[in-house]
This record gives structure tokens, C-alpha cells and sequence, in this order.
């Protein structure tokens, strides 16, 4: 079983993110660590991750940095990152976050 899968720096793009999140979103994942940093997965692809992360119940770290986030697609993020029970890790630097983002996430951690 596959626990780890680090994708940094590569071109797998929103497209990219969108299979990889069916992936995650599925029955038999058993990932515990993602790394899709540097990817450029932007809104659809963050749009998928969060859709993925409600239901995904192995991920304890995810990293998304540097991948061209905006505040849409950050703040669904946030709502999941809260749902989400497993998680311990979540690395979002290096979008482009605001503050209204920042405080859907500071919400949803309560």
C-alpha cells in the first residue's frame, strides 16, 4: 500500500489534481502524505483537493504550497482542512490567500 506520494515541482496542472483527487476522494487510498507543491494546480484542481479531503479519512499531511491558490478555492480548502479529522499537516504558503481566507480557516479549526 502506497503512503506516501511526493509530486513537487512537476506539471501535473489543475488537470493533474483533478485525477489524482478522484484518487483521494476513493475507498482505497491509503496515502498518509501528499506533496503536489509547486504544481500550479490553481482553482479547479484546489476545488477537487477540498472535495477530496472531506471524505478522505488516510491524509495526516498535505502540502499545496506555491500552487497558484486564490481565496475561492483556498477558502473551500479551509472548510475541508476542518472537516477533516485526520489531518495534522496542511502546508498552504506561497498562494495567494487573503485575510478572508485566513479567517474561514481560523473558523472551521474550531
Amino acid at each position: 500500500k502506497l503512503e506516501e506520494l511526493y509530486l513537487s515541482c512537476n506539471k501535473i496542472s489543475c488537470e493533474g489534481a483533478v485525477d489524482l483527487c478522484a484518487y483521494l476522494a476513493g475507498q482505497n487510498c491509503y496515502l498518509r502524505i501528499l506533496d503536489v507543491s509547486w504544481n500550479n494546480i490553481s482553482e479547479p484542481g484546489s476545488i477537487a483537493l477540498a472535495n477530496a479531503l472531506r471524505v478522505n479519512t488516510s491524509l495526516v499531511k498535505v502540502n499545496v504550497a506555491s500552487n497558484g491558490l486564490n481565496d475561492f478555492g483556498g477558502q473551500k480548502l479551509a472548510e475541508s482542512i476542518g472537516l477533516n479529522k485526520q489531518l495534522e499537516e496542511v502546508n498552504l504558503s506561497q498562494n495567494s490567500l487573503s485575510d478572508r481566507t485566513c479567517f474561514v480557516l481560523s473558523r472551521s479549526l474550531k
